[in-house]
């Protein structure tokens, strides 16, 4: 797995979700909720790519939540870099960010170890922003990323999917 193809796994998840019918407190059905959409961005090609800029990886729609996302993937738990952020990319994200109005800009980092799968952790804006602008700091220390395993507000991404159940509450807030 690299990271154009955990992107494209994120967009399918969203893209094949299918809400279960719902009740309402009387046992009746309802309308069923609105499926999702999710959209990966395409790269830019070669040669064309040249000084093209994509604000962020991709972008869905989910239980009234817009969701943009900048995805980044490594092996192994270990310290990540938040220079692998580009500038644009955070701007973007800090532009689309406002959760109060369901908007929710996240920064998906993929941890792939061999033999065992790929681990997902969506990452809030905010606290990007925070330890990025606010607090200066340089990386996300591998024992961070280790303890919200360990706290499970990761989803592991089987099969080309990501389980969707609980959503927002596994998203890694300040």
């Amino acid at each position: 797995m690299n990271e154009k193809e955990m992107n494209r796994a994120i967009a399918k998840t969203f893209n094949d979700f299918a809400p279960m019918p719902q009740k309402d407190p009387y046992g009746r059905d309802c309308e069923p909720l609105i499926p999702s959409f999710g959209y990966k961005i395409p790269d830019p090609s070669w040669p064309g790519a040249k000084g093209q800029k994509r604000p962020f990886d991709g972008f869905a729609v989910h239980l009234g939540f817009t969701i943009f996302w900048e995805a980044k993937f490594q092996r192994g738990y270990r310290t990540f870099s938040w220079s692998r952020l580009q500038q644009h990319q955070f701007n973007a994200l800090k532009r689309v960010w406002h959760p109060k109005a369901g908007r929710l800009a996240l920064m998906i980092l993929g941890v792939n170890e061999p033999g065992r799968g790929t681990d997902l952790f969506f990452v809030d804006f905010k606290m990007v922003w925070h330890y990025m602008e606010w607090c200066q700091v340089k990386s996300l220390p591998a024992d961070v990323i280790a303890g919200w395993k360990r706290q499970g507000l990761y989803r592991p991404l089987k099969k080309g999917k990501f389980s969707l159940e609980n959503f927002p509450d596994f998203i890694i807030t300040t």
